[in-house]
């Protein structure tokens, strides 16, 4: 499964919401995505990669734009695709926790840093 977490301000993610879809230029042009933000929502998913795996991050693959994690027998992939939002890739075939989980703490780290924005999981169509 691959889905989006897209952020914009109440406003903008309002009208996306309304209109029952974004596309990728739409999210780059109205949507706003703060530095930071990608970094912390990194370190909350390697910390429950962590917890649920028992591994420490040298058995990931990280970098400042990407990571290759776990959970449990899963894996999951974020990448920061352009600064303009987060690309996630999940391989289990149940893939429902990883998108809950991750949209949760997601809006954790909203909540501590900037809490007027909003998120939103967005899935590809053709």
């Amino acid at each position: 499964l691959t889905f989006f977490l897209v952020f914009a301000t109440a406003d903008v993610f309002g009208l996306w919401a309304r209109r029952g879809h974004v596309t990728t230029q739409e999210v780059r042009r109205e949507g706003f995505f703060p530095s930071g933000v990608f970094s912390r929502i990194l370190g909350r998913a390697v910390a429950w990669s962590q917890a649920t795996t028992g591994s420490g991050v040298e058995n990931m693959e990280l970098s400042q734009r990407s990571a290759l994690l776990a959970y449990g027998s899963h894996s999951f992939e974020l990448r920061n695709v352009n600064d303009d939002f987060i690309q996630v890739e999940v391989h289990v075939r149940s893939s429902q926790l990883a998108v809950m989980t991750l949209y949760e703490q997601t809006q954790a780290v909203l909540g501590e840093c900037v809490a007027n924005l909003h998120c939103g999981v967005a899935v590809p169509s053709d």
